[in-house]
């Protein structure tokens, strides 16, 4: 008994005695006086967050520290504590919230959520031990000391102003890194997500209930639900129920219309959306009545295309959140300032006057082209400061998914830190990234980064989240821009430094890279374009151009890339097209340099080279928004070669893209002539045509014999009538696509 007295005196007399150090040694000399304590009850969480902070402890320090049960004289304690609150209709939105005090120089890591726990706990690791977390599926970094001390009194409360902040792109492969980030998971949370109306209610019911369906432009489509037809709400609940039986503990529910256009207009639809003003109304009636019945779990709906408006009258309920799409928005700019965002900004205020929780689905990658550089960084830290004074409560800040887009570490590192403290500083906060994951070619790394917003700043040029590389060729992506750039990289990546910091570089040279490539595709006979006039007069492929194309494609292997777009266009495809194109000389179009005339413009946003595009040589690929002239009408094209000559055949392709509108022409009909006056029609072979959907892109051919010399040809095509049922809209037409007028 007296033996226990003395010792409880001694940890009285530690504790009071440690009230005056200003810092405690956690390392000394390969040594330590400290344990991880868990508690004899503790939980899972306690027990793996214990463990977790004793592995990197000793893999700074060499010292593996005791876990124990007991508070005890013997060692001062890191204790790890779970002190889970009440559930509320706030549930999940503290999840990763924690606090790191110390009493005495015992150090306490508290949460109220196991997610919090296991922040706190990487938190420590970072701040105290010095470990870094640079990129997801990558190595922790930690440095080797053999001495750590910890100035006393030590606090920190993180409260994030998000209830909710997730970087959905490569993060989402890595549970360590979400944890260290204190990042959330919609494969987790949520037991619905994203548009989620076919999820409800599959379109296989649509031949036997239309009437579940929208009316929509005088008939049933599938790929809408009618809101207001009693049946639809039954089935949604009871799938909803049926869901919650495998996964109770998800935490939010997505009610969202699909991607596509369509809302319903049926006589009761109609009624609610004239009082509501728009296709909203009905929505969020729909969304209040199934978050009515499931009170415990928040129910989220997408403010997207239809939807974007706040409905009129009729109010999001407690547990409704609204995510509002910025869909709309170039990226020049943040969010506040960008010219283009002036609607959005509307919107987001019409919001946050009527719901009670609205969220941002934010965009960080360029969807048609993740390797193409996309210079946003300087658009980070600006919108999430902009979010939170707003007073939004949660974003979701989309990349490439599970995919490498240009840039994914850098951006995802600034978005975790900046949602979780949007007061810290975002250039220092990049500048200690790019030293510490670049190391020795961080400063290559940073005048490459600046080069290009700078370029950005002052062009005229949109940045798009769908747009292509290409567009940009004269501007803020020019070849005098990016060679210098890939002259250093090659340069660099020359000397001796750790392999991991070239491995780093050598992913980061796939962007200027892919730009090279793709702009070579796009210039193709021009300066810096694909091919070169030899001695012989004929055309090859420019030597650099196979040396990048082989780098390229080894720097993507070695970096794992596997997909290079939102729709699916794979690294395997985008190797086939080259090794095509290396594999073949260019073939020799008689219409090269010819400028056509047009008796209608083409759709502007994707002009390719205008006038030139059809006459340059060069086909297109799978990718629309280059190589192509697309037209949403009828369109007539004529061509004048000077004099009259001798052609054998006259060839077209048009893409076939129904996922982006495109097909290829109802009708297509050709007249030459030798006096550009009296135009016969030329005997052809074509079968009728008729645009069939797929799901991957494709290209189609037509050739048209010829025998008799012409000076002129006239060539007229026609788009197909109306658009597939369930992809029809009032805003939408067919469009076609064109990529060359081929004569031989």
């Amino acid at each position: 008994m007296r033996i226990r007295l003395i010792l409880i005196l001694l940890f009285i007399f530690m504790a009071s005695d440690a009230q005056t150090p200003t810092a405690t040694k956690l390392a000394s000399k390969g040594g330590s006086e400290y344990q991880i304590y868990h508690g004899a009850q503790a939980s899972i969480s306690e027990i793996k967050n214990a463990e977790l902070l004793r592995h990197y402890f000793k893999e700074v320090t060499g010292v593996e520290l005791p876990l124990s049960q007991e508070l005890t004289p013997k060692y001062w304690s890191i204790i790890l504590r779970l002190t889970p609150g009440t559930e509320s209709l706030t549930k999940g939105s503290e999840i990763s919230n924690f606090k790191i005090t110390t009493e005495a120089r015992n150090i306490i890591l508290s949460a109220s959520t196991a997610k919090g726990l296991a922040s706190a706990t990487y938190y420590f690791i970072e701040t105290v031990l010095g470990c870094r977390k640079w990129a997801p599926g990558q190595p922790a970094e930690c440095p080797k000391r053999r001495s750590i001390e910890l100035e006393l009194p030590f606090s920190y409360s993180s409260e994030s102003p998000f209830l909710y902040k997730e970087v959905y792109g490569m993060p989402t492969t890595d549970t360590e890194y979400l944890n260290w980030h204190h990042l959330n998971t919609l494969n987790h949370e949520w037991l619905l997500w994203g548009h989620s109306f076919d999820k409800l209610v599959p379109p296989s019911l649509f031949k036997t209930h239309p009437e579940y369906f929208a009316f929509y432009e005088g008939h049933r489509v599938p790929n809408q639900l009618c809101l207001s037809e009693e049946k639809v709400f039954e089935l949604s609940r009871d799938k909803i129920t049926s869901l919650l039986e495998f996964n109770p503990k998800a935490t939010y529910i997505s009610v969202s219309p699909n991607d596509t256009m369509g809302h319903c207009q049926c006589e009761r639809c109609a009624r609610v959306n004239k009082e509501e003003g728009g296709p909203q109304g009905p929505l969020i009636r729909f969304v209040n009545r199934l978050a009515k019945q499931f009170p415990k779990y928040k129910f989220g709906t997408l403010a997207y295309g239809e939807y974007s408006h706040a409905p009129l009258k009729t109010r999001p309920r407690e547990n409704v959140v609204i995510l509002v799409s910025t869909i709309q928005a170039y990226r020049n700019q943040p969010i506040e300032t960008e010219p283009s965002a002036h609607n959005l900004r509307a919107q987001l205020a019409q919001w946050l006057s009527l719901a009670p929780e609205v969220w941002v689905w934010d965009y960080y990658a360029q969807f048609t082209n993740y390797l193409a550089p996309f210079p946003d960084l300087h658009t980070i830290g600006p919108n999430i400061e902009y979010y939170k004074r707003i007073g939004i409560k949660g974003v979701f800040a989309q990349m490439a998914e599970e995919h490498y887009s240009d840039l994914s570490e850098l951006k995802a590192y600034l978005l975790a830190k900046k949602l979780q403290d949007p007061s810290v500083d975002t250039k220092a906060l990049t500048q200690v990234f790019l030293t510490g994951y670049y190391g020795p070619y961080a400063p290559i790394v940073k005048n490459y980064l600046l080069t290009l917003e700078s370029s950005l700043k002052t062009s005229s040029k949109p940045l798009g989240i769908y747009g292509n590389p290409t567009e940009a060729l004269d501007s803020y992506l020019s070849n005098s821009l990016i060679e210098p750039t890939l002259n250093d990289m090659d340069r660099a990546l020359k000397k001796t430094v750790p392999i991991r910091y070239k491995k780093r570089l050598e992913r980061l040279a796939l962007s200027p890279l892919f730009l090279q490539l793709q702009q070579a595709r796009s210039q193709g006979f021009a300066q810096n374009g694909l091919y070169f006039q030899t001695k012989e007069n004929t055309f090859a492929i420019r030597p650099e151009i196979k040396r990048q194309v082989q780098l390229f494609f080894k720097y993507a292997k070695a970096s794992e890339i596997h997909q290079l777009s939102e729709r699916g266009f794979t690294l395997e495809q985008y190797e086939k097209e080259w090794k095509t194109l290396l594999k073949k000389p260019p073939r020799q179009n008689r219409a090269y340099g010819l400028r056509p005339s047009f008796s209608i413009n083409w759709i502007a946003d994707y002009m390719a080279k205008g006038e030139n595009t059809l006459t340059d040589g060069l086909f297109g690929f799978t990718d629309y928004s280059y190589n192509w002239l697309l037209f949403d009408r009828t369109v007539e094209l004529g061509l004048d070669l000077g004099e009259s000559k001798s052609i054998e055949k006259i060839s077209f392709r048009f893409l076939n893209d129904p996922r982006n509108w495109i097909h290829i022409p109802s009708q297509i009909e050709v007249w030459s002539s030798t006096d550009g006056v009296n135009f016969k029609p030329l005997k052809t072979r074509i079968q009728p045509l008729v645009s069939t959907p797929k799901n991957t892109p494709q290209i189609e051919g037509i050739s048209i014999r010829n025998r008799r010399p012409f000076r002129y040809l006239k060539i007229r095509l026609v788009p197909q009538l109306e658009l597939p049922l369930e992809k029809q809209s009032p805003h939408k037409k067919p469009i076609l696509a064109l990529d060359e007028i081929f004569l031989e």
